[in-house]
């Protein structure tokens, strides 16, 4: 087991090195706006609103209940694991902003999964750019630094894999 995650560790280093290698400052701009659709500040501010909405609000409880769900089991995670940020752990790894807490899983990813499958489930012809922005979201966190790529991952099966779970039990 201990060579299996060696295995991944160096396969998410050397995927992680080699995006941060081809950044440049072209969607920096951009990605830098982008992931804030995942912190908590955004996904408060609109899951406020739709409670907000009587023709929403229904939507809006279901989605609040999935996001502090995921939001505690993503704080849990993070607790457990401990895994510190690749720029705290890799020479040539930069961050555009520096983030506090531990890098496993990604909350910013894991919320945007989440948002993505209630939202979806919502209003289904607007789940793939649910989704697509979600997986934007994500790739942004490897953009600027803040995560590896198995931490994104492990953020999008922990926000999707709670809010299919949830969603299915609340229904």
């Amino acid at each position: 087991m201990n060579s299996l995650l060696q295995t991944i560790d160096r396969f998410d280093q050397r995927l992680l090195l080699a995006l941060h290698r081809r950044r440049d400052g072209k969607g920096r701009r951009l990605l830098e706006r982008l992931t804030h659709g995942g912190g908590l500040r955004l996904q408060s501010m609109m899951i406020l609103s739709a409670l907000l909405i009587p023709a929403t609000r229904s939507l809006g409880l279901r989605w609040a209940a999935v996001q502090l769900t995921v939001t505690l089991l993503v704080q849990l995670l993070k607790a457990v694991v401990a895994r510190v940020r690749p720029y705290e752990a890799l020479a040539g790894v930069t961050p555009v902003r520096p983030e506090r807490d531990f890098s496993f899983p990604s909350g910013h990813t894991a919320a945007s999964f989440a948002t993505a499958a209630v939202l979806g489930g919502g209003y289904p012809p607007l789940a793939g750019c649910w989704f697509a922005l979600a997986a934007a979201i994500g790739y942004s966190r490897i953009w600027l630094g803040v995560h590896y790529p198995s931490d994104v991952l492990a953020g999008a099966l922990c926000g999707l894999g709670t809010a299919l779970l949830m969603l299915y039990k609340l229904n």
